[in-house]
């Protein structure tokens, strides 16, 4: 039987997991010396994440879904804080940025995601691949153990429940006797005795009369 999250069960995840998310990709971005934009960009880029993060995460996820949504999540924050903010100082591993002539080819977040996926900047793009996979499955475990608790506390409920509405037995009482049948039964007692004295009388042995003297 496949189980489905309540609503407060699957937003709780679904924050979980954006948060995570949201985390990974900022701290990556910024360690390439990418500057961060202003808080109304964050906050829509976090609502639109939870949304997806929520429509996914209806039933107990996968850990093909988790790796999905935490890198995923990482990469599109990465490019949503290089198209709105762009990058700063050059940091090792990460180059000089983009000048103006290099952008009229195309767009800076294209050639900084080109850059970011060959060359000698495609270890880092695994390395941050590789920390997605680590995290997923950190929270696969969080998942498995968080559905179990939810399954053991169902059985535990639906036992209170069926122990609290089942039949209760009533106390085993004697019928009321009636007055007629209590005369009844008397009177069939005193016939047995009457006929038993009968019975006893009729049968009994008499000896001779007795002469006068």
């Amino acid at each position: 039987m496949t189980r489905t999250a309540t609503a407060d069960l699957r937003w709780l995840r679904a924050l979980l997991v954006t948060l995570v998310a949201t985390t990974l990709g900022v701290a990556a971005h910024s360690l390439a010396g990418g500057l961060l934009p202003g808080p109304a960009v964050l906050v829509v880029l976090g609502c639109a994440l939870l949304v997806v993060a929520a429509a996914c995460l209806g039933t107990p996820a996968s850990y093909g879904m988790l790796v999905a949504l935490v890198g995923g999540g990482q990469l599109l924050v990465h490019l949503v804080l290089t198209a709105s903010a762009g990058h700063g100082d050059p940091v090792a591993g990460h180059g000089a940025p983009l000048t103006a002539t290099d952008a009229s080819a195309a767009p800076h977040w294209v050639e900084h995601l080109r850059a970011d996926l060959t060359g000698p900047h495609l270890a880092m793009a695994i390395a941050h691949l590789a920390a997605a996979a680590g995290v997923a499955a950190w929270l696969l475990r969080g998942e498995r153990a968080l559905w179990t608790l939810v399954a053991l506390l169902g059985a535990c409920a639906a036992s209170v429940v069926a122990a609290l509405s089942g039949p209760v037995a009533a106390p085993r009482t004697r019928p009321p006797c009636r007055p007629e049948a209590r005369l009844a039964a008397v009177a069939r007692h005193d016939v047995r005795r009457l006929r038993d004295l009968v019975a006893h009388g009729s049968s009994g042995r008499r000896g001779p009369p007795v002469l006068p003297a």
